[in-house]
C-alpha cells in the first residue's frame, strides 16, 4: 500500500517539475511523474524492510543553524523523501535524479564548501563515509599550480558506537582532518525519523526519535577550511542547543 501525506506528494511533484525532462504530451508527463514517484517511494519502502526505518535526519533547526553559521547547503546522505536542502546525495540515482538528487556521495567529489554528513547508522556505511571524506580532504589539501587549497569542511554526525578494527582504521584515515569532536548527551538530542512521508501508526506529528545513546559530532576540515570556518565554543553550544526539540 503506497500512500503518502499530501504535502510530501506536492513537494515531490514540485521537485519533479523542476528537475525532470518534460515529454511532448501532457498526459505522458503526468503518467511518468506518478510512475517515477511510485517507483522511487517503493524502492525506499523495500529498503526500509531490511532496516528499522528510513535513515534518521538532523532536526530542521539544527540544519538551519549549520546553514547560517557555517554555510552548509548540501546533505551527503538523504533521499527525495527525506532531505532539507535542495542539494543532496542519495543512494538510488536512477530513481532519485528526477527529484534533484546528485547521486551517490561516493561518486560526488566536492572541492570546496561545507557539507552535512549523516550516514546510515551501521558500521559499513560509517566506515565508507570516513574513508570517502578522508580521500576528499586529502585531495583538496594539496597545493595545485601554486594556489592554496580551497576551503572544504564536513559536519559528520553519528550515534556513539563501538569501533571494530575496520571502523577504527577508517577513522584513522580521516583523523588528521578532525578539527573538533563534540558529544550530544543522552536525552539531550533528537533525530527526525525517516518515515515522515506516510502513515506509520504514530501520527503525522510524531516526527522525532530520541536515541538511547549519545551522539558524536565530528568536524573534519582541510587547512583552509579551518581558517574559513572556525569551530568556536559559541557555535558548538548553539549546535548542541539546536540538536534538541
Amino acid at each position: 500500500d503506497q500512500t503518502m501525506w499530501r504535502k510530501h506528494f506536492h513537494r515531490l511533484r514540485s521537485l519533479y517539475e523542476h528537475h525532470a525532462p518534460r515529454p511532448t504530451r501532457m498526459l505522458d508527463h503526468r503518467n511518468l511523474m506518478l510512475t517515477r514517484i511510485f517507483s522511487m517511494a517503493l524502492r525506499y519502502d523495500c529498503l526500509s524492510k531490511t532496516k528499522s526505518a528510513y535513515q534518521a535526519a538532523l532536526p530542521h533547526k539544527l540544519m538551519q543553524r549549520l546553514s547560517t553559521k557555517l554555510g552548509v547547503n548540501h546533505e551527503c546522505f538523504a533521499s527525495p523523501l527525506n532531505h532539507y536542502f535542495p542539494s543532496y546525495c542519495s543512494v538510488f540515482h536512477d530513481t532519485d535524479h528526477y527529484f534533484g538528487s546528485k547521486g551517490s556521495f561516493y561518486s560526488y567529489a566536492p572541492a570546496e564548501g561545507v557539507y552535512e554528513c549523516n550516514p546510515p547508522f551501521d558500521n559499513a556505511s560509517v566506515q565508507a563515509a570516513f574513508l570517502r571524506i578522508g580521500a576528499l580532504l586529502a585531495a583538496s589539501d594539496m597545493v595545485r599550480q601554486g594556489q592554496a587549497a580551497r576551503p572544504l569542511s564536513f559536519v559528520f554526525v553519528i550515534p556513539c558506537m563501538d569501533f571494530n578494527p575496520q571502523l577504527k582504521e577508517a577513522h584513522n584515515a580521516v583523523k588528521r582532518f578532525e578539527t573538533r569532536t563534540v558529544v550530544a548527551e543522552v536525552n539531550r538530542h533528537v533525530y527526525r525519523v525517516g518515515l515522515q512521508h506516510r502513515r506509520t501508526g504514530h501520527g503525522q506529528g510524531d516526527n522525532f526519535w530520541r536515541p538511547e545513546k549519545a551522539s558524536r559530532i565530528y568536524f573534519f576540515q582541510n587547512s583552509t577550511g579551518r581558517h574559513a570556518h572556525p569551530i568556536t565554543e559559541e557555535l558548538v553550544n548553539d549546535i548542541l542547543h539546536d540538536f534538541d526539540y
